[in-house]
């Protein structure tokens, strides 16, 4: 049993007020999955990983998963989310942004944010009902809300390669292809 009760629903929702509404007619948080995160089973690795991370975390109000950038074209794109921690893995900042910055030159290990969250359901009620901060909308990534209020979001690294975001026309064309190619032969 987790803690907290933390987990019951998975859901798929469009933003953090979305995810609010869940935990506030349950009485639990879901597991959240940002809409540009298409691949994702009921039964996948990263949804039970990322519920074991806030389970084992009692101080985090959020845990999520990130991986490593392996491309400098990624590294350089704004629609890869990128995550910095701390060495217990701890959240310090999330961006849009190449961060960390190789001040040198080269392309440091960087690690891209995965959109799925776990929250614990009172983190959540407080996360959603908090107007955006200013680093929240310059950037557009919620989850900096959360750090600017002092919660505490805890990150580990995805035992399960992320899923395809779909955050271009581009991203979609590439996806409707990829499924188009997994469709059983009678379905087309």
């Amino acid at each position: 049993m987790l803690q907290g009760k933390l987990l019951a629903v998975v859901a798929l929702t469009v933003g953090l007020a979305a995810a609010s509404v869940y935990a506030t007619r349950l009485g639990y948080a879901p597991i959240y999955l940002t809409h540009d995160e298409v691949n994702f089973s009921l039964q996948s690795v990263s949804i039970a990983q990322t519920a074991r991370l806030l389970a084992w975390h009692p101080d985090a109000a959020i845990a999520t998963l990130a991986a490593p950038l392996d491309r400098d074209a990624e590294f350089e794109d704004s629609n890869f989310v990128k995550v910095v921690t701390d060495r217990a893995g701890w959240a310090l900042y999330f961006s849009r942004a190449p961060i960390p910055w190789p001040r040198d030159g080269g392309r440091p290990d960087a690690r891209r944010h995965i959109g799925l969250y776990a929250y614990r359901a009172g983190g959540l009620k407080a996360i959603s009902a908090a107007p955006p901060c200013a680093l929240e909308e310059v950037e557009k990534l919620e989850q900096l809300r959360a750090l600017w209020l002092g919660y505490r979001i805890i990150v580990a690294d995805a035992a399960e390669p992320p899923s395809p975001h779909v955050d271009t026309e581009e991203d979609l064309a590439r996806i409707r292809r990829m499924l188009e190619r997994s469709a059983p032969s009678d379905a087309r």
